[in-house]
C-alpha cells in the first residue's frame, strides 16, 4: 500500500476534527468531483436551507488499487443502491408527516471494495477538497448532510466511521454485523441487521436439534476485515462449548485449510467464518480433493445469503447439504420491486443519477447501449426482451437499505420536533445553529425504532437490530432439483426445526444428513465434557513457536487413540496383533523342540542368536502399538528412542550370525560382546538426540503431533541404515558356507530385501506433507521389516525341524533315507570336512585317492586327531566337534582297529569306506536295504543320531 493515501487522509481527518460541523460551508469556486458519484438534487435547496443530503457509501465497483476502482456493478450491488435512491426520494409519500417542508437529496459514493476509499471520499466531503453535486448551484454542503448510509466491510468501517464520527453525523448501516461493532466503541452508528453473535445461536440451536457432537471451524486470518473473523471463531468455540459441542478442528483460512479439515472427514458439520472471496477459494480446494458431494456439511453465514446463487453455481457438489442462515423482514416493499423492473438507462434523470446503470446494462444482458461508441458485444440491446422485468424478488439486505434510510429519516425529525416550534414545516433556525443538533441523532435513532415508526427494533447496548427474522436454509442438491429449504426459524431467542436437513448424492438419491461424527483426543484436550450443564468456556489452544509445545495439555489425552479418525491405525492394530501371536509360537515351538533333544546334542552357540532375533521381533510388534494412542510426550518419546533401538537389534544379531558362520571359532560370550557393542552404538545416537531436541507435542491443525520431523527421525536411522548394508555384503562373501542349513542364504535375502522396503517408506514419508501419512510409513515400513526376518529366517528352520521331527520317530531304515536326502541336498551347496569310517591297518598314513590323509584311532572309545587345526575343522554344522563313538566289538575286516579318513565333500558324490590294502573302495551303502546297511558295518555318515547333530539345529 502506498504512503501517499494514508498521509492524505490522516491530513484530512484533522482539517475535519478542527472544524466545526455547522459551520462547514464550502467556499465557491471548487471543482466538482470528476469521480463517478451518484446523485439526486434536493428540491428544496437554496429555499430557507430546508433540505438535507442523504450520502450513501456502498461497493458499487470492485477496486484495481487502494484509490482505484474499475469493473462494473453486480446485479445485488445495483439494487441495493437503487434502493436508497428510492427511499429517499419517496419518503413522502411513504411516510406522512414526517419532514414536511423539508426535502431530501442523494449521495452516493463508491467504496469499491477498498479499506481506504470511504474515509478517503467522506473526509473530502467533510473539508471540501472535493465536491459533489450536479453543478456548483447544487452542491452537497457538509453541514447539510444528515446521515450516512452503508459502508459494508470492517475493513472500510474503521477507517470510515472515523470520519462521520467528526461529522457528529449518525450511521447506519445495512450489512455489518460484526459484535465489535458496538455502542461503546461507536456512539454514532446503529445497524439494521442483527448482530453475527445472533446468527451463531441460530447455528448452534440447529446442531444441537440435530444432534450434532463435534464441529470444525474454519474462519478468515486476522488481517481480514480487521480480524472480524478471528473475533468471531473465538465468540463461536465459546458459544459452541457453553452448548456442549466440542470444536475438534479450529482451522485458519489458508492455501491447505482443506487439507485440514479433509483430516477430519469423519467430522462432517464445518462453520465457515470466512469472507466470500475465501468461501469460494475453499470450496475450490475442497472439490480438488473430493469430488463427489455430501461429504461435509458446510454452515454458512448470512452475509453469503444475499450472493449465493452466484456462489452455488459451478459447486453444486460442494454445497450439497449445506446449511445457511437468512435474515429475513416482514417489512413489503413490492413497490420498490416494481420501481426496479421498470429501470432503463435511457431514462431521463439517468446518467447523472446513476452512472454505472449503463455499464451495468450492457455486462448484464451481454449487449451495447442503443446509441453507444461500444463494440464490446456483437449485439445493440433491446429494451423490449433486455430488461429486469423477469426479477421475481430481492433480497432482504435490500430492503435493509429502505429501512435505513427510514430509520435515519425518522430521527432526524424526532430532532427537528424538539428543536423547532410546533407548526413550523421547515428547518427552523434553532435546529440549522445548533452545533450539537446531529449528536442527538443516535438516541433518536432508537427512539424512532421504539416508537414504532419504522419496522426497525435496536438493541441499546450492541446498536444491532433487535427485531428480525431468522431462517436457516439447507441446500438440495440434486432430485427434484437445486434448491434451498428453510428447515428452522429463530427469533428473539425461539428455535423451532420445522424440517430434518437433506443432502442429495450425486448419485441423486436421498441421503439424510449424517451430522455426527466421533471425537478425538484433541477435544478433550479443548473442550469440556458434554455431561456437565453449566460449561464454561473452552481452553484456547495457543499457537506453537518454534521447539515449543502447545499451550495446554491434558492427562487424558495418553489414554485416547487416533484410529477413530485415521482408519489405517486400525490395519496396523490388526498386523502388530497378528505378528505378535506369530513370533511367540515361533519361539514355543523352537524352545520346545530343543529342550527335548539329548543333552549331548545341545548347543549354545547358535541357539542364543536366534532366541534373542525373535525376542527382539516381538518387542518390534508390541512397539507398533506406540503409534496407536494420540501423540503425547510418552507416545513421542517411545518413537523416537524404540524405532532406532529395534532396528539396531535386529541388524546386529543378523551381523553376528553371519560372522560367526563365516568363523566357527567365536565362543557366544564373544557374540554377545559383539552384539552388544553394535547396539550401544544407536543407544548412544537416541539418547543424545532426546537430550538434545526435548520431546514436544505441538498442535498443528487442531491436532496434536510430535515435535520432531520425519527428516529428524530419518537421520537417527544412519547407523541402522548402515548394519543393512553391512549385513548385505557379509552375506554376500558367506553364501558359499553351508553350515547351519545355508543361514547366510536366508540372512543375506533379509538385509537384501530390506533395502528397497527401506527405500520405499523413506519415500513415501518424505514427499508426502500429510503427517499422518508420514506417521504411517514409519510404523508400517517396520511391521514389514520384522515380518521378512520372522518369515525368510526362520520358516526354513521350522521346516526343517519339522522333517527332522518325523525322521526321529521313524523307523532306522527310513529315518536314514529321510536324513540322507537331506545330506544330498546340502552336497549340492557345500564343501565342509566329513568323516568317513573305514576298515584298515593301524599308522597308515598315506594319501589315498584324493580322499585326505588317514589317521590311525588312538584308542578304541574315540577319534585322536594329530593337531589344533585338524580338531578345529572336525566339527559339525554348527560349529562342536563330533567325537564317534566306536563299537570294541567290532572288528574291521583286516584285523585292525578302524582308522578315519578326513575327506572333502563334492557334490553329488557317493561316500564310500577305504581299505588301504588296496582293495576296491566299497560300494555305496544300498538306502532301500537297511538290513544290508547292518551287515556292511557302520555307515559312512554315521548313526541316525550322529546325522541329526551333524544337521546342526541345535
Amino acid at each position: 500500500m502506498r504512503r501517499e493515501p494514508l498521509l492524505l487522509l490522516l491530513l484530512q481527518l484533522l482539517s475535519v476534527l478542527n472544524q466545526p460541523a455547522d459551520a462547514q460551508v464550502c467556499p465557491s469556486g471548487r471543482a466538482i468531483s470528476n469521480r463517478r458519484f451518484g446523485f439526486t438534487k434536493s428540491a428544496g435547496q437554496g429555499v430557507n436551507e430546508s433540505y438535507v443530503y442523504l450520502v450513501f457509501v456502498q461497493d458499487v465497483t470492485s477496486n484495481s488499487g487502494p484509490l482505484e476502482c474499475s469493473g462494473t456493478a453486480s446485479l445485488s450491488a445495483m439494487q441495493r443502491l437503487e434502493a436508497g435512491l428510492w427511499a429517499a426520494s419517496t419518503f413522502r409519500s411513504r411516510y406522512p408527516g414526517v419532514l414536511s417542508g423539508v426535502t431530501v437529496g442523494s449521495l452516493v459514493l463508491d467504496a469499491c471494495q477498498s479499506a481506504l476509499m470511504p474515509a478517503q471520499l467522506l473526509g473530502n466531503l467533510q473539508s471540501c477538497e472535493t465536491v459533489f453535486g450536479s453543478d456548483t448551484s447544487t452542491l452537497v454542503e457538509p453541514r447539510n448532510v444528515a446521515a450516512f448510509v452503508g459502508v459494508e466491510s470492517m475493513d472500510e468501517a474503521v477507517n470510515a466511521f472515523s470520519v462521520t464520527t467528526s461529522f457528529s453525523r449518525p450511521a447506519v448501516t445495512y450489512s455489518l454485523a460484526s459484535s465489535s461493532l458496538r455502542r461503546s466503541a461507536y456512539p454514532l452508528v446503529a445497524r439494521v441487521t442483527p448482530s453475527d453473535l445472533t446468527e451463531l445461536d441460530a447455528l448452534v440451536q440447529t446442531l444441537l436439534r440435530l444432534g450434532v457432537q463435534h464441529v470444525q471451524v474454519v474462519h478468515s486470518d486476522a488481517s481480514v476485515q480487521a480480524g472480524r473473523f478471528v473475533t468471531l471463531a473465538d465468540s463461536a468455540q465459546t458459544r459452541l462449548a457453553s452448548a456442549g459441542i466440542c470444536v475438534v478442528n479450529r482451522v485458519p483460512f489458508s492455501s491447505t485449510a482443506a487439507s485440514s479439515v479433509n483430516a477430519f472427514w469423519r467430522i462432517r458439520p464445518v462453520l465457515l467464518l470466512v469472507t466470500r472471496s475465501d468461501l469460494m477459494s475453499f470450496a475450490s480446494q475442497m472439490l480438488a480433493l473430493r469430488p463427489s458431494s455430501g461429504t461435509f456439511t458446510w454452515l454458512l453465514l448470512a452475509e453469503h445469503w444475499d450472493s449465493v446463487g452466484s456462489i452455488v453455481a459451478g459447486k453444486e457438489n460442494f454445497f450439497s447439504g449445506a446449511l445457511a442462515v437468512e435474515v429475513s423482514t416482514t417489512a413489503n416493499y413490492s413497490d420498490y420491486l416494481a420501481y426496479f423492473r421498470g429501470l432503463r438507462p435511457d431514462m431521463a434523470e439517468y446518467p447523472k443519477k446513476n452512472p454505472w446503470l449503463a455499464d451495468f446494462w450492457s455486462a448484464h444482458f451481454a449487449c451495447n447501449l442503443p446509441g453507444s461508441a461500444s463494440s464490446t458485444y456483437p449485439t445493440i440491446c433491446n429494451y423490449a426482451s433486455n430488461n429486469l422485468q423477469s426479477i421475481a424478488s430481492v433480497k432482504a439486505s435490500v430492503y435493509r437499505v429502505i429501512q435505513s434510510v427510514d430509520l435515519s429519516l425518522h430521527a432526524l425529525e424526532l430532532i427537528r420536533r424538539d428543536l423547532c416550534l410546533s407548526g413550523d414545516v421547515s428547518l427552523c433556525s434553532a435546529f440549522r445553529s445548533n452545533a450539537n443538533r446531529y449528536r442527538l441523532s443516535y438516541d433518536k435513532l432508537f427512539q424512532a425504532a421504539s416508537l414504532g415508526y419504522t419496522d426497525v427494533a435496536l438493541d441499546p447496548t450492541t446498536g444491532a437490530a433487535s427485531k428480525y427474522s431468522l431462517f436457516v436454509n439447507n441446500y438440495q442438491k440434486g432430485y427434484p432439483g437445486h434448491a434451498w429449504t428453510r428447515v428452522a426459524a429463530y427469533a428473539s431467542g425461539s428455535f423451532s426445526l420445522t424440517a430434518q436437513p437433506q443432502a442429495y448424492g450425486t448419485d441423486e438419491r436421498n441421503v439424510t444428513w449424517a451430522p455426527s461424527g466421533l471425537c478425538d483426543s484433541p477435544c478433550l484436550a479443548r473442550c469440556p465434557s458434554n455431561d456437565t450443564s453449566t460449561i464454561s468456556p473452552p481452553t484456547t489452544v495457543g499457537s506453537t513457536t518454534v521447539g515449543g509445545s502447545a499451550a495446554t495439555t491434558n492427562s487424558s489425552l495418553l489414554l485416547q487413540t487416533r484410529y477413530r479418525m485415521q482408519y489405517w491405525v486400525y490395519a496396523l492394530i490388526v498386523c502388530a496383533s497378528v505378528g505378535i501371536i506369530v513370533t511367540l509360537l515361533f519361539m514355543i515351538y523352537i524352545l520346545f523342540k530343543v529342550l527335548s533333544l539329548p543333552s549331548e546334542l545341545k548347543s549354545f552357540n547358535t541357539l542364543w542368536s536366534g532366541q534373542f532375533l525373535l525376542f527382539f521381533i516381538l518387542v518390534g510388534y508390541v512397539f507398533l502399538f506406540a503409534w496407536v494412542p494420540w501423540p503425547s510426550v510418552e507416545s513421542c518419546g517411545t518413537i523416537r528412542f524404540m524405532l532406532g533401538f529395534i532396528y539396531a537389534a535386529v541388524f546386529s544379531i543378523l551381523m553376528v550370525k553371519l560372522l560367526n558362520l563365516m568363523n566357527d571359532q567365536l565362543k557366544p560370550v564373544y557374540q554377545l560382546l559383539m552384539f552388544a557393542l553394535a547396539l550401544c552404538i544407536q543407544i548412544a545416537i537416541n539418547v543424545e538426540w532426546l537430550i538434545l531436541v526435548p520431546i514436544t507435542t505441538p498442535v498443528v491443525d487442531g491436532m496434536h503431533r510430535c515435535g520432531h520431523t520425519f527428516e529428524q527421525h530419518l537421520q537417527s536411522l544412519v547407523y541402522c541404515m548402515a548394519l543393512i548394508l553391512l549385513c548385505t555384503c557379509l552375506a554376500i562373501r558367506a553364501h558359499s558356507i553351508g553350515r547351519n542349513n545355508r543361514e547366510s542364504i536366508f540372512v543375506g535375502c533379509t538385509a537384501g530385501i530390506s533395502i528397497p522396503i527401506w527405500i520405499a517408506w523413506c519415500l513415501v514419508g518424505s514427499l508426502n506433507d500429510d503427517i499422518e501419512v508420514k506417521d504411517a510409513s514409519q510404523a508400517f515400513g517396520l511391521f514389514v521389516n520384522l515380518t521378512l526376518v520372522l518369515l525368510v529366517v526362520f520358516l526354513p528352520k521350522i521346516h526343517q525341524l519339522r522333517r527332522l521331527e518325523d525322521a526321529k520317530e521313524a523307523p532306522d531304515d527310513v529315518a536314514v533315507d529321510v536324513i540322507d536326502d537331506m545330506y544330498d541336498l546340502e552336497d549340492a551347496y557345500a564343501k565342509e570336512p566329513i568323516y568317513m569310517l573305514t576298515q584298515g591297518a593301524p599308522s597308515v598314513v598315506s594319501e589315498t585317492a584324493g580322499l585326505g590323509q588317514v589317521y590311525q584311532l588312538a584308542s578304541p572309545d574315540g577319534l585322536a586327531l594329530p593337531s589344533p587345526a585338524g580338531y578345529a575343522r572336525a566339527r559339525s554344522l554348527q560349529g562342536d566337534p563330533i567325537v564317534l563313538p566306536l563299537s570294541p566289538g567290532i572288528n574291521g575286516s583286516g584285523g585292525g582297529p578302524r582308522s578315519v579318513i578326513l575327506g572333502t565333500r563334492t557334490p553329488r558324490k557317493a561316500y564310500s569306506d577305504y581299505n588301504p590294502s588296496g582293495a576296491s573302495p566299497r560300494a555305496p551303502l544300498d538306502r532301500t536295504d537297511g538290513g544290508a546297511a547292518a551287515a556292511a558295518g557302520v555307515n559312512s555318515k554315521g548313526t541316525k543320531t550322529e546325522r541329526l547333530a551333524k544337521l546342526g539345529f541345535l
